[in-house]
């Protein structure tokens, strides 16, 4: 059972992003026929101009500027959010000073954090010309790297989360069943590579974010009732 309801989903996330991206190249999307209300046009416009903000000024994904959302309407499915992202940049504010990574030492300063890490190396220890292994000083920075990638992920990921949670109100015209969905071509990050992922879709009911939204579930509660799916 749960074999087959990986497989619905992952159907359903193949058509989702499959018709986001035709109409992208299209240039037009279900949005814009006609037999979409115009008062969910409007939700759905609002809709996108947010989560566009949310990506532009998040820390965790890389977008580009202006509107790197598109949203649409699927008949018997509900709304979804499609988006094309990458993670920010593993490393930050390095001063190489034009010496080679890994071939010699880095520099004589160098600092690399992410929200919680912080990471400080000195080339005036005096024994570091003794010990240095360069395959070794790879392989520690290569997994840092990795768990930044991943903690930047994750944390992307509760990012949509939470702009879920905050549709309850913006999705007055959907039917209690239909999905309000974000949809995510993953590229151009080798973390993505290395995880074997390329695609995101993150959903809730619209019945579930209307009954948050109003009380009725607390956080966890409708956190629980969000589906993810990665492949």
């Amino acid at each position: 059972m749960k074999e087959r309801s990986r497989k619905t989903g992952r159907q359903i996330l193949i058509t989702a992003i499959g018709l986001a991206v035709v109409l992208g190249c299209l240039g037009t999307s279900l949005a814009s026929a006609g037999d979409v209300p115009k008062r969910l046009k409007r939700e759905m416009a609002f809709m996108e101009d947010l989560l566009s903000d949310v990506l532009v000024e998040s820390p965790y994904w890389l977008v580009s500027s202006g509107g790197p959302t598109s949203a649409f309407y699927l008949d018997g499915f509900g709304v979804i959010l499609n988006m094309q992202a990458s993670l920010v940049g593993g490393s930050r504010n390095f001063d190489f000073g034009g010496i080679k990574i890994f071939g010699r030492r880095l520099s004589s300063h160098v600092w690399d954090w992410d929200d919680d890490d912080d990471y400080y190396y000195d080339d005036d220890d005096e024994d570091e010309d003794e010990d240095w292994d360069e395959d070794k000083a790879y392989s520690r920075w290569s997994k840092r790297r990795r768990a930044r990638a991943e903690k930047c992920y994750t944390r992307g990921k509760e990012e949509l989360q939470e702009y879920l949670l905050e549709c309850g109100d913006l999705v007055e015209q959907l039917g209690d069943n239909d999905w309000v969905a974000i949809t995510a071509r993953l590229k151009d990050h080798r973390y993505f590579r290395k995880i074997k992922t390329s695609h995101l879709m993150i959903r809730a009911k619209a019945g579930d974010l209307r009954n948050y939204a109003s009380g009725g579930m607390d956080d966890d509660q409708m956190m629980d009732r969000m589906e993810i799916e990665e492949y």
